[in-house]
């Protein structure tokens, strides 16, 4: 049987050459469904409305539902026979509090290092800010569940630490993403 984990007590550090193979194996997996998705619009299968609504169902629909379902089965508390259940809600929010604020500075630290390449490789003045743009706001969404999820898999001994450090990761990276669109929105409009 699983030993009993206390609420306060972390599952073990992963080793980092597990974690590295195993965030190689997960991104291959992105990049293998990246090259599928462009051969299939090469070859016709995708057109321009067809890859529309494809990144609108994943932005806008199975991400969300992504992050909610792995808070949302985490055990809660020690009810149902969890031994290591999840840290409530409540906590997750009050120590994620850092992840409102990163993306202001990510935004920020993006910004102006598209600045100073687009300045460097003196890009034409009206293609400046998409490129400063494109710095600033990159990959925010799709490689970080790929990476989170694989940490959370090489966390712990169990399933359900895994399940444990995948609803904590996540939790995170929800919290950040309540303020990125509102820069991509705001700031991001800015710059173009």
């Amino acid at each position: 049987s699983d030993p009993v984990v206390s609420r306060t007590s972390e599952p073990p550090a992963p080793a980092m050459g597990s974690v590295l193979v195993d965030s190689s194996r997960d991104l291959a997996q992105a990049l293998t469904m990246a090259l599928v998705g462009g051969l299939a619009t090469r070859v016709g299968v995708l057109d321009g409305a067809a890859r529309k609504v494809l990144s609108s169902l994943s932005m806008n629909i199975t991400i969300p539902c992504l992050l909610f379902t792995s808070i949302l089965t985490c055990p809660q508390d020690g009810t149902d026979n969890h031994r290591d259940p999840c840290d409530p809600l409540t906590a997750i929010l009050a120590t994620g509090w850092p992840f409102l604020v990163l993306p202001v500075v990510w935004v920020g630290i993006g910004t102006a290092v598209g600045w100073v390449c687009a300045s460097l490789a003196r890009v034409p003045q009206d293609v400046k800010p998409i490129a400063v743009a494109a710095a600033a706001f990159g990959n925010a969404t799709a490689l970080p569940l790929v990476l989170l999820t694989s940490m959370a898999q090489t966390s712990g001994d169990t399933e359900k630490q895994h399940l444990i450090m995948q609803s904590r990761l996540l939790s995170n990276l929800s919290i950040y993403l309540m303020v990125y669109p509102l820069l991509q929105w705001s700031w991001g409009r800015f710059l173009l």
